[in-house]
């Protein structure tokens, strides 16, 4: 199901999120935005505990209940920490690309602070949900 899914779709870039987190609501609503500015989304997404979801999550072995990370997949790859946020940056180009300048600092340095604001992400913000119409769901949704 999942080879099908990214086969149907060519240069799938789909960003997996947690849907029950607040912060996490506004970077997908973020995401929309920036899609908005392009005749075709940039990048889909989903969240991590959807339905939808369970394929990808499969595929690449990963367990959300331990891993407190968005979740970018491009290529039959999974990226994740700051990984994946360089790749959400690199896929929203200029001025967001900027973010890359962080690659001068070991990957493992960055991922203990991306791990550390994880950890609390619900803290920084109350939940929050993600209104959209059904046309727009399907515009920026899997």
């Amino acid at each position: 199901m999942v080879k099908y899914t990214m086969m149907k779709e060519k240069n799938l870039k789909l960003v997996l999120f947690d849907g029950e987190c607040g912060l996490c609501d506004n970077i997908a609503q973020f995401l929309i935005k920036q899609n908005n500015k392009h005749p075709t989304p940039l990048i889909k997404m989903l969240p991590q505990n959807s339905p939808k979801a369970e394929p990808f999550l499969k595929q690449f072995d990963i367990d959300i209940k331990n891993l407190n990370s968005v979740i970018f997949i491009e290529n039959d790859q999974a990226y994740i920490k700051m990984d994946a946020i360089f790749k959400i940056c690199s896929t929203l180009g200029y001025p967001y690309k900027f973010v890359l300048i962080l690659k001068v600092f070991p990957i493992s340095f960055l991922n203990h602070f991306y791990s550390f604001f994880a950890r609390n992400r619900h803290k920084l913000q109350s939940a929050s949900c993600l209104y959209l119409d059904e046309k727009e769901k399907k515009k920026h949704f899997l």
